[in-house]
């Protein structure tokens, strides 16, 4: 993960025991996905953050792929963290179509309140 935003999302995953952690089996399995390879020292970190997570052992299965653009896409049981880039971007692109709704809807609103003089 040469990016940036991925050493971010690794390093701000939640930390602390799982709920029901008592009844884990371990070690328990954490699906990883990433947009590039993980350098070893990435991985170590992603594995000590994750076991963290998990109030255990992990073991980690890594996926690269590439459409997630960067960041880091995390399973641990139950749990889902989904840091990714392209979930940023569509949560940006659904803010940006909502703005623009609102902004047409604000401007209809106000020609049909004050009509100019082609309109009358």
């Amino acid at each position: 993960m040469d990016d940036a935003f991925s050493r971010v999302a690794i390093s701000n995953l939640p930390m602390g025991a799982a709920e029901g952690s008592e009844e884990a089996t371990f070690p328990v399995p954490a699906l990883v996905r990433v947009a590039v390879p993980l350098r070893p020292e990435e991985k170590e970190a992603l594995t000590r953050v994750l076991s963290r997570l998990a109030g255990g052992p992990v073991e980690l299965k890594v996926e690269v792929t590439p459409e997630i653009i960067g960041g880091v896409w995390v399973r641990v049981g139950d749990k889902v963290i989904d840091g990714t880039l392209r979930r940023r971007l569509e949560a940006l692109r659904q803010h940006l179509i909502v703005q623009c709704r609102t902004l047409v809807a604000e401007r209809l609103l106000n020609e049909a309140s004050h009509p100019t003089e082609d309109q009358v």
